[in-house]
């Protein structure tokens, strides 16, 4: 039952807090609102179903912020805190019914990333957490998923992005694939290539040992694109059996 008849406001310092309810609007429309010094710019609103808006007084989910500057659109938390375990902070969680704990393949939480058009958000990317398996109380197997959406794609449901890339619960990473049995599997090719870009300057390659400072230990693969005229070359730091380590040409 709408029980307020009329706006009502707290005169602050700076600015307004008003209580809104208007005869004949639908229960929906009471709410909660912080305005500007004016009185008349709504800066942040409750509705009475508790959905809270900053920027906005039309939020479409529990907390809506709408900024006209990366600023004003941003959320921040901050801790003060000595120690390893400092650091702002987001937590998600998901229970299933009667607060089940996730089933295999139960999203966890995610975030997305796209636009607004009309009254439709478009979410090209973004990255989601699922379990990895049945969770127990002494089992979390989770798995991190990384989605982008092609060019000619349109992105209001989620099948239209795409898995690109995938960590595991194994700490295996999957590219082209969801699920990798190394800890690096592609499906597709992979390109090494020391030839400097516009916004990285060549890296030069790195002495081959097992000693500290700026070298490479065995196992790394290193490609050098030569000129015309000239072979490239394929390179792997690897030792000998008396421990002698080198590049040694593969190509």
């Amino acid at each position: 039952m709408n029980i307020l008849k009329v706006k009502k406001s707290i005169t602050l310092l700076v600015g307004m807090i008003a209580i809104t309810a208007l005869g004949g609007i639908a229960q929906a429309e009471t709410r909660f609102a912080v305005q500007d010094s004016t009185g008349t710019t709504d800066k942040m609103v409750v509705t009475d179903t508790g959905a809270v808006g900053v920027g906005t007084n039309a939020p479409i989910s529990s907390i809506h912020v709408v900024g006209a500057t990366n600023a004003s659109a941003q959320l921040i938390t901050h801790t003060n805190y000595t120690g390893s375990a400092g650091g702002g902070s987001f937590i998600g969680l998901h229970n299933n019914a009667n607060g089940a704990l996730p089933a295999a393949n139960d999203r966890l939480g995610y975030f997305y990333f796209g636009s607004k058009s009309g009254n439709n958000y478009r979410l090209g990317g973004g990255m989601s957490v699922y379990a990895d398996g049945p969770w127990t109380d002494m089992s979390l197997p989770t798995a991190f998923k990384f989605e982008t959406a092609p060019a000619t794609t349109s992105t209001t449901v989620v099948s239209q992005r795409t898995e690109r890339m995938r960590i595991t619960s194994s700490g295996n990473i999957g590219i082209g694939t969801d699920v990798p049995k190394q800890a690096l599997e592609v499906n597709g090719g992979i390109r090494i290539n020391n030839i400097g870009v516009s916004f990285r300057p060549v890296t030069p390659k790195p002495a081959c040992n097992n000693t500290t400072g700026p070298t490479t230990d065995s196992g790394v693969l290193w490609f050098t694109k030569a000129g015309d005229g000239y072979k490239d070359t394929l390179e792997i730091c690897a030792k000998d059996a008396s421990n002698n380590y080198a590049w040694r040409t593969i190509y």
